[in-house]
């Protein structure tokens, strides 16, 4: 006998038991019929701070709207543990929601990644490394499911952690503290940062793991952004170009946007957004 919830919110669910972070949300479209298709945001916070229901996600939420299902998701912040950490646990969610697919009338074979700011750097990292044992913990749960994801949006991301702290070192980086970015990546990565060559940054960006699997990713960038440096989304872009092909990934560079603008949830932006995922969720 198959069972559906006929509720429209979940709020809390738990997908993991290490840690209270490992909770999401899950909006489900008031009308119409499932299986939907499913959008999971991660929230930005530099990775060390912020929550799944503190505002970043209301945007996303309202594409239930346009038919979608959005799962908010929590994971273990910095300060609780270092990179990888909070990388499987994004994977942890997106399996836990395939095995549970049925009963929340989600759709496992349609489903899209997206985040700004820290959470655009996961959601290209979970779109890229698919199956990558270095970033997924099957003994967690859920092993039978997969993290493959049919295409991602990322929101002002940090593509290229070894560029961040190069440009800081240089004093090319014109944030609001360069000394904040450094300990930041330092915090993330979970050592301290000597040499800006080090391996530990390329395997924690995303621009490392670009491949021709790639599924396709939408890249939005403010031109003014004073935290994450707009040339974080044009190196990933050309990056994808030269070894992919330009098809795989569309960057749209908005006008007078700073980092975290309201710009970026506009209506009019989130139908660009929505027109996007249209392409490869419906």
């Amino acid at each position: 006998m198959e069972f559906f919830n006929t509720a429209t919110e979940y709020k809390d669910l738990a997908y993991d038991t290490l840690s209270e972070s490992q909770k999401l949300d899950l909006y489900l479209p008031e009308t119409g019929e499932g299986p939907f298709p499913l959008i999971v945001f991660i929230h930005g916070g530099g990775w060390y701070s912020c929550d799944k229901a503190d505002g970043q996600e209301a945007a996303w939420v309202e594409l239930r709207k346009q038919g979608y299902a959005v799962a908010s998701i929590n994971y273990r912040l910095s300060g609780e543990a270092a990179h990888p950490a909070g990388l499987i646990d994004c994977k942890t969610a997106i399996r836990f929601l395939r095995a549970n697919a049925e009963q929340y009338q989600l759709d496992p074979e349609r489903v899209a990644v997206s985040g700004g700011s820290s959470g655009g750097h996961y959601a290209l990292m979970v779109a890229l490394t698919p199956g990558n044992p270095e970033f997924e913990d099957l003994s967690r749960g859920y092993p039978e499911e997969n993290t493959d994801v049919c295409c991602a949006v990322g929101w002002y991301p940090a593509t290229d952690l070894s560029a961040i702290m190069r440009a800081v070192q240089t004093g090319e980086y014109t944030g609001f503290g360069a000394e904040y970015a450094w300990a930041n990546i330092e915090r993330y990565i979970g050592k301290t940062i000597e040499d800006v060559n080090d391996e530990s940054l390329s395997l924690a960006s995303p621009v490392h793991y670009i491949s021709e699997d790639m599924p396709p990713i939408l890249l939005q960038h403010g031109d003014v952004d004073k935290l994450c440096p707009v040339s974080q989304s044009w190196e990933f872009y050309h990056e994808t170009v030269s070894a992919v092909d330009e098809d795989r990934v569309t960057i749209e560079i908005l006008n007078d946007a700073d980092h975290a603008d309201h710009a970026f949830e506009t209506a009019e932006n989130m139908k660009t957004v929505s027109a996007f995922l249209d392409q490869y969720l419906k």
